[in-house]
């Protein structure tokens, strides 16, 4: 049988474990990058510490809310593929609501539902323009 551990002793666990496996320096290392092919003004020193600091607490969030940050991650997956696919959707919400849930609602709770995804899309697409500008492989997103 598995032990349940409290909050804090998986977070001591995780933080010990990412500093024997090196992930300060390989984040380090990607923020460097990252400046290396940006104009390195303030602005963009900004940025990729700050794209760091998104990609830190994701990472914490999965290790300690795995089911809800793979949640997060499957929708950032769709919204990427449809942001790829045409910057200028016409309609994100009624492409990510899930169907069946939101017909088994009623009116309040639909009301929620489609505020909590609007507030999650919105954050996942400013992840995704953030993203894109930090990756050197995607010239069209400098701009």
């Amino acid at each position: 049988m598995a032990k349940e551990y409290s909050d804090i002793k998986k977070k001591a666990m995780l933080a010990k474990k990412r500093m024997k496996m090196g992930y300060w320096q390989k984040l380090q290392q990607e923020k460097s990058e990252m400046l290396k092919n940006m104009s390195g003004s303030e602005e963009d020193k900004k940025l990729a510490s700050e794209v760091q600091r998104e990609k830190y607490k994701r990472d914490v969030n999965r290790a300690m809310n795995k089911n809800k940050s793979d949640n997060d991650e499957v929708m950032y997956q769709k919204i990427k593929e449809m942001l790829d696919e045409n910057e200028c959707v016409l309609n994100p919400i009624g492409t990510l609501i899930d169907q069946q849930l939101y017909s088994s609602m009623d009116e309040p709770n639909k009301q929620r539902y489609v505020l909590e995804l609007a507030a999650k899309y919105r954050e996942l697409r400013e992840r995704y323009y953030r993203e894109r500008i930090g990756n050197p492989l995607d010239v069209s997103a400098k701009i």
